[in-house]
């Protein structure tokens, strides 16, 4: 759900710009993006890690995913995920979804369809729903 070479390059600016202290700088919808890969990735462990850099016990396997994903949510609001439509937010409410599926019964099915519908208003308001075949050409934004 990511394009790599994007990814590693705002991973790089994220970096950049904490270590420089200026935290204000980072979008907070970017932060929504980066928590829930955070959030897929523990969760798809099956097993505790630890490894010099990394350390995941067996107890955080259940409570980080939750974690992540509240963040997330968190760095949404913060953003203002229903103000100007974004694709940040898109890409964020699509990374919700794997998560959704596979929470199980502690998901909330309510709150993941208002994720979803408002994802879809929002990709139907930025003319996503009109791409064609030319990847080179995007929907002129209304």
């Amino acid at each position: 759900m990511h394009h790599k070479p994007t990814f590693l390059a705002e991973y790089d600016a994220f970096c950049t710009l904490r270590a420089q202290d200026r935290l204000a700088e980072i979008d907070p919808l970017w932060l929504a993006c980066f928590a829930m890969t955070l959030c897929l990735s523990v969760n798809s462990l099956s097993a505790p890690v630890s490894t010099p850099l990394v350390s995941i016990a067996a107890t955080d396997l259940e409570i980080l995913p939750w974690r992540y994903f509240e963040a997330a949510q968190s760095a949404l609001e913060c953003g203002d995920w229903t103000g100007r439509p974004r694709f940040r937010t898109l890409q964020a409410i699509v990374l919700f979804a794997p998560f959704f599926l596979y929470a199980g019964e502690r998901a909330s099915a309510e709150r993941h369809q208002t994720y979803i519908g408002a994802a879809l208003r929002m990709a139907q308001s930025m003319g996503l729903h009109t791409l064609g075949e030319d990847p080179e050409t995007m929907p002129v934004l209304s």
